[in-house]
């Protein structure tokens, strides 16, 4: 065998100055911060917002040139300073950065009501093991002591509030914004969710001792009436843009080992970005602590972006909704310029300090009355920008022979370019229109920017009042996760009219563990329902696998198909009362096309 061979005479010394001359180009490239080196002293006292953010911002600067970490050494980081709107820390433009906890690492952020950071544009973006908590918490947690009655609609206890957590105030018992109420959800003695009363509305307190209050309650998801001595009950607002992390248009985020234990809004946020990846984060209470709830407002809400999320071997519980949200919403609509064209806002939901269009040539676009009537559906050939009304719009153009229109014979005729979306005057303060129900607006949406090409994998899904899984997207796989004491696991949400398709589809779910599925809303384990209440000729849901999944003692069927067609359920076991059958847990609606279930086995 040769060993050895001949190089061309000063060839190895060549390769060696090569070698070394990109070792160096590599370190000085890389750049490292420590936030102690800017002030940070990690005592869980002393502010540390000012110190962390100037690392931070060093590090972005850095970033343009290469990449730059930032090192939390051990210690607890009190964040105390709020430094943006919602977030205590605000960033723009941040490439090529990491932000990494050494050992033992506690952000301690001391503003219940506000998130930790929030990042604006940028890409490749790595957050490493550190914890995340709160002093005060957001949320309160409480013990009945007695139950003392109801009356008109309203249900009343007394109780007490636990050790470690903040008194019942205007602070975590009012109104989270946009809501018409607070929320409560109810834990049974023994710290489980309980199943006939897990989310129910708050109405009212009074002080009668120390740490003693007298509370009413009222219908919601369950009815109070469930609720027992001895009890848990938690509560707290759910401020959906209050959220640990908020990203809007940043491409390639990575979190790993975070543990998240607690926050007014979601863990994280993506608003415009692709391709998040998360792995071994852990969003629930500490372990061993009487801590019930965890994030008020639930885990992952990827919204619009080319590319969706990966999410493995995460841990979540105690959510206040759900753990994980994919998809989109639509976008608010002008009117038409001419027969094939139109003016739309895109994402009025990202930060709309500058206009960033993420719509592309060659897209698809619907159009949906919000009386979940679809209207359009037609692929993009040209794309402009203007201003209207004080508004950054889009100018759509779309290909005469893509174009479909459903139900609506007059629609370019009866909606002509406005100055405003048609939401009958309802705008905010910001003077964005409000996203209310209830007016008869046209709503935009762009199917190829809505997180397709998801994973959700190896991860644990337990004991609140919420899903799992919530999808509205399309190219997505659902597999290996363990589902317990939810409403609903994986939920399928549509509703917007659709012949088959095209918002929720292809998407496999297998080889998942349900049980104790099923509270007082969801149909099923898995559940494909509409959002909207009105019986609806469409079929959201297409081309669906649901296979090899195990379900266990769940108090609902185990899968729900209806609205959908080519959903095929196979090879599944369902262990169930002696009552029970395939029909009895595989239910699937009269709305449906070509649906195939085989080889599902029942054990009793």
């Amino acid at each position: 065998m040769k060993i050895f061979q001949s190089f061309p005479p000063g060839s190895i010394l060549v390769a060696l100055c090569l070698f070394f001359a990109c070792v160096k180009n590599a370190a000085a490239a890389e750049a490292v911060f420590n936030v102690k080196d800017f002030g940070a002293l990690g005592n869980g006292e002393a502010d540390d917002t000012s110190a962390i953010k100037k690392a931070i911002e060093s590090a972005i600067e850095k970033g343009k040139e290469g990449h730059a970490t930032v090192i939390l050494p051990t210690g607890k980081y009190s964040i105390a300073t709020s430094q943006g709107k919602s977030q205590m820390m605000e960033f723009n433009n941040a490439c090529n950065i990491t932000i990494q906890g050494e050992k033992d690492v506690t952000f301690l952020v001391r503003k219940p009501t506000f998130g930790l950071m929030k990042f604006v544009d940028g890409k490749n973006l790595t957050f490493k093991s550190f914890d995340i908590d709160y002093s005060p918490l957001p949320i309160t947690q409480m013990k009945v002591l007695a139950v003392k009655g109801s009356a008109e609609g309203l249900f009343n206890f007394e109780v007490e509030v636990q050790e470690g957590f903040p008194a019942i105030d205007e602070t975590n018992a009012a109104k989270a914004p946009g809501e018409d109420h607070s929320w409560v959800m109810a834990f049974t003695a023994d710290g489980i969710v309980n199943p006939k009363a897990p989310y129910v509305m708050w109405k009212g307190c009074t002080a009668i001792g120390k740490n003693r209050w007298k509370i009413s309650l009222a219908d919601c998801q369950g009815s109070p009436s469930a609720i027992k001595e001895g009890d848990i009950l938690t509560t707290g607002g759910r401020m959906i843009d209050k959220d640990i992390f908020h990203f809007d248009r940043v491409d390639d985020i990575t979190l790993e080992g975070i543990n998240d234990y607690t926050g007014p809004g979601l863990f994280v946020e993506t608003l415009e970005c692709s391709n998040l990846k998360a792995s071994h984060c852990r969003i629930a209470p500490p372990e061993k602590s009487h801590r019930l709830i965890g994030t008020c407002a639930g885990g992952f809400r990827c919204l619009y972006g080319r590319k969706g999320p990966t999410i493995e071997n995460c841990y979540f519980a105690g959510s206040g909704d759900d753990d994980i949200d994919i998809g989109a919403f639509g976008t608010y609509f002008f009117g038409f310029a001419a027969e094939n064209e139109m003016v739309v806002t895109e994402n009025p939901w990202t930060d709309r300090g500058e206009f960033h269009p993420a719509w592309r040539v060659g897209d698809t676009v619907i159009l949906y009355k919000w009386d979940y009537v679809l209207a359009l559906k037609a692929k993009i050939t040209s794309l402009s920008y203007e201003k209207r009304g004080g508004f950054a719009a889009t100018r759509v153009k779309f290909d005469p022979a893509e174009k479909d229109f459903f139900c609506l014979d007059n629609f370019v005729k009866d909606n002509p370019l406005q100055d405003k979306p048609a939401l009958a005057g309802n705008f905010n303060a910001a003077g964005l229109p409000v996203h209310a129900r209830t007016s008869p607006l046209v709503l935009a949406y762009n199917i190829d920017d809505c997180q397709n090409n998801f994973l959700v994998q190896n991860n644990t899904f337990t004991n609140h009042r919420a899903r799992g899984v919530l999808a509205q997207s399309r190219h997505g796989i659902i597999r290996d996760n363990t589902f317990s004491y939810l409403d609903c696991g994986v939920l399928f949400l549509g509703g917007w009219y659709f012949k088959e398709g095209p918002l929720t589809q292809n998407i496999l779910v297998e080889n998942n563990k349900f049980t104790r599925m099923g509270l007082e809303v969801s149909a099923g384990a898995i559940c494909m329902v509409l959002h909207s209440n009105k019986p609806s000729p469409s079929m959201d849901f297409s081309d669906i696998q649901i296979r090899n999944n195990s379900f266990s003692k769940c108090l609902k069927p185990a899968v729900y198909v209806n609205n959908a067609a080519r959903v095929e359920v196979t090879d599944n076991s369902i262990e169930c009362d002696a009552s029970a059958s395939v029909d009895s847990q595989i239910v699937v609606g009269k709305t449906t096309k070509d649906i195939k279930v085989s080889g599902n086995k029942i054990k009793k």
